[in-house]
């Protein structure tokens, strides 16, 4: 959100802001991916870490003040009735459940999640779907950014602190494991 506000602020076109702000979401997730891969970082470890110094730049740069004036009707907008980024979460989900069931990405990623050892037995590249895997999620965190800023209308640098503990009480009260999680 943040990088979305300084580029609109900046002058620079929404599409093209919005796309620099995606590619960057999935490079975040690659390095957290081949810090997971690579360096055999503990998930938990490496995405905490990421998010700590990710935070800290946006302190730097934005000396905790907040980016204001993003009032922006192309993507606060309506489809009808319906709030344009509930439309979008609509599709993003429908994208996902046609990834995660639908193709081999999603059934290499369910058999990682189920049994990692399993998975590089019978032939799975687990270290690039884990990558693949992070990138995904550091662009669904992009576009979760982005319409967190343009409801908003601003970008404010603690938008999302603490977040972090309800993802991990979400995770924990639905049964997953730091070492991996399972598709239902």
């Amino acid at each position: 959100g943040m990088v979305l506000a300084a580029m609109i602020l900046g002058g620079y076109n929404i599409y093209l802001a919005i796309g620099v702000v995606i590619l960057l979401g999935a490079f975040i997730g690659l390095v957290n991916g081949l810090l997971v891969t690579k360096l055999r970082i503990a998930y938990f470890i490496a995405t905490l870490g990421t998010m700590s110094i990710l935070r800290g730049l946006i302190y730097v740069y934005t000396k905790g003040i907040p980016l204001y004036g993003l009032k922006d009707p192309e993507i606060q907008g309506y489809i009808g009735v319906v709030p344009f980024p509930i439309i979008l979460t609509l599709i993003i989900l429908l994208v996902c459940y046609y990834l995660f069931y639908k193709t081999k990405f999603g059934r290499y990623t369910v058999s990682i999640g189920s049994n990692e050892d399993a998975a590089k037995l019978v032939g799975i590249n687990v270290d690039k779907i884990k990558i693949l895997v992070f990138m995904l999620s550091g662009v669904l965190c992009a576009i979760v950014g982005v319409i967190l800023a343009s409801r908003s209308e601003a970008a404010v640098p603690e938008a999302g602190n603490a977040y972090e503990m309800d993802a991990i009480a979400a995770n924990r009260i639905g049964g997953g494991r730091d070492s991996g999680g399972r598709l239902f």
